[in-house]
């Protein structure tokens, strides 16, 4: 009866992880694709008397409608030269790189918690470098399975 009674407890306690792996697994896989974009962006070369400040990658639907896990990564950098001369330095690369003049230490908007720690208030030089690389629904469209399973993290609904 004892072993009857510990298969069962195994058995449940088994049904019951199998799922939560399952999400942590998808959310700490979703993280590292931002981190990888976040980790691209730290590795382009700067242009010069440009500094890097910091930097923020994130996992989570950010722009638009519907269901579906966008992947973000930014830089905050400090800059002699101009938002025009950087979105010029910036053309060279072959992915879409956006430039943005920043005011504030949020990354998207006040809307999110996502905040550069080190924000130099004073500065009138701070200039955000972000791109999105990977928007899953146009992944998803394409076939691939893998995008489909990875839009199941909760912070793409």
């Amino acid at each position: 009866m004892k072993t009857v009674l510990k298969a069962i407890t195994i058995f449940i306690c088994v049904i019951v992880l199998i799922p939560v792996l399952f999400y942590a697994t998808i959310s700490i896989v979703n993280n590292c694709i931002a981190n990888n974009i976040e980790q691209q962006l730290i590795a382009l070369e700067l242009p010069e008397n440009t500094e890097l400040s910091d930097s923020i990658s994130i996992a989570a639907k950010i722009f638009g409608n519907g269901n579906g896990m966008q992947y973000f990564g930014a830089i905050l950098v400090t800059s002699d030269l101009s938002e025009d001369e950087l979105k010029e330095y910036y053309t060279q690369f072959d992915e879409k790189y956006f430039i943005e003049k920043k005011e504030d230490n949020f990354v998207i908007n006040e809307q999110y918690d996502y905040v550069f720690t080190n924000f130099d208030n004073e500065s009138q030089s701070n200039y955000m470098i972000w791109c999105i690389k990977y928007n899953s629904e146009k992944l998803a469209e394409t076939g691939n399975f893998l995008y489909e399973v990875l839009d199941l993290d909760i912070r793409g609904k």
